[in-house]
């Protein structure tokens, strides 16, 4: 997968103001984790009972000045789930920086994008 890809799941829903110990809680589509040829088990049988969920969280784990911020640094995590057991985990550390985001990690994608000045 691209940059780009992972870049939109970790940064996919970030509130725009800084609350200590805020943990937003969301969910993906199936189709955005899961590969086509499981999404078509999963079509067939997520009418009855979904198969496949995707679950997104992010918590803000530190800011250096709550007035005028220039760096704030937050965690997310991308669960994926078959038959409510978990099958695979995406975990980020994102930093943002007054002119933007400016780092990506992650601990167990090898994928590291860096902002250059």
């Amino acid at each position: 997968n691209s940059a780009l890809y992972y870049f939109y799941l970790a940064l996919y829903h970030v509130p725009l103001g800084f609350y200590k110990n805020l943990e937003v809680n969301d969910r993906f589509p199936p189709n955005m984790t899961v590969n086509k040829f499981k999404m078509i088990l999963h079509d067939f049988i997520a009418p009855f009972y979904p198969i496949f969920k995707t679950l997104y969280k992010i918590n803000f784990l530190h800011i250096d000045n709550n007035l005028m911020p220039e760096k704030i640094d937050l965690k997310a995590n991308i669960c994926t789930c078959f038959l409510s057991k978990e099958i695979d985990d995406k975990r980020f550390k994102i930093t943002i920086t007054q002119k933007g985001v400016s780092k990506i990690k992650s601990e167990n994608i090898d994928i590291r994008l860096n902002k250059e000045n």
